[in-house]
């Protein structure tokens, strides 16, 4: 059976890989649970200071699979996804989104509960909500406007100023 979401631990550093590598990660009714089920084990762990979520194969998220069958219960469906980013919002541990390759809609929601996000040179992100007639419904619309660049961040911080 395939591990959706791979939990590697090293040097109190829980890495959390999204593991659809066939599908540029993207998240599908198997995903959430493990997802959820790995916050919760985070939580009650005191050994670990420093939350990594990536993706497998040099992609990030591409969103949610749209090839997958449509949930009878979609307003119900997406509380249940909520209800598994919140919880990585409120980690004690800072959590980075790693992304690389494609950072698409859900991804770019899942990256956004993230307290950072580090990009490399691969990263490309896009919101197609509109595109297939979708909301965002697990919090982008909040989340997004109140990112800080990373100027923005380092003077919040007291790590210098723009000038």
């Amino acid at each position: 059976m395939t591990e959706f979401v791979v939990r590697r631990d090293s040097d109190a550093v829980a890495t959390l890989i999204l593991n659809r590598p066939e599908k540029c990660n993207a998240i599908n009714e198997d995903v959430f649970p493990r997802l959820l089920a790995h916050i919760k084990e985070i939580q009650s762990d005191p050994s670990i200071g420093l939350v990594v979520i990536r993706g497998a194969e040099g992609h990030f998220c591409a969103g949610h699979d749209l090839a997958a069958s449509p949930r009878p219960d979609p307003v119900g469906w997406i509380r249940h996804e909520l209800h598994t980013l919140e919880p990585l919002t409120r980690l004690r541990q800072p959590v980075i989104a790693a992304v690389e390759g494609s950072c698409f809609t859900g991804g770019l929601e899942l990256a956004l509960s993230a307290d950072f996000i580090v990009c490399d040179e691969t990263a490309r992100f896009a919101d197609t909500h509109a595109k297939w007639g979708l909301v965002p419904g697990w919090g982008m619309s909040q989340r997004m406007p109140r990112r800080k660049s990373i100027d923005e961040a380092a003077t919040f911080i007291g790590f210098g100023s723009k000038d």
